[in-house]
């Protein structure tokens, strides 16, 4: 358990690092758009993800906007 828990922990400090060299304000929140460039994936991949809950995300109006945290926790989640 303790080496699981090691283990997690350098994978969200190397996923943070390589965000934060790609968007420098962590504390931000991400339009789709940037998330599905930095993904490589289509916009709709990203509003499909955010309104099942996928990645969690804040619906402003009609417009997605995600945190950075919720995109280092996203892609952690798949490293497992």
């Amino acid at each position: 358990m303790e080496g699981e828990k090691l283990l997690r922990e350098y994978q969200v400090e190397l996923v943070r690092k390589e965000i934060s060299s790609k968007f420098k304000n962590l504390n931000r929140m991400l339009r789709v758009e940037e998330v599905a460039e930095y993904l490589g994936v289509e916009k709709r991949t990203v509003r499909k993800w955010c309104r099942i809950g996928m990645i969690e995300a804040v619906k402003l109006g009609k417009e997605w906007r995600i945190p950075v945290n919720s995109l280092i926790n996203f892609l952690v989640e798949r490293m497992s």
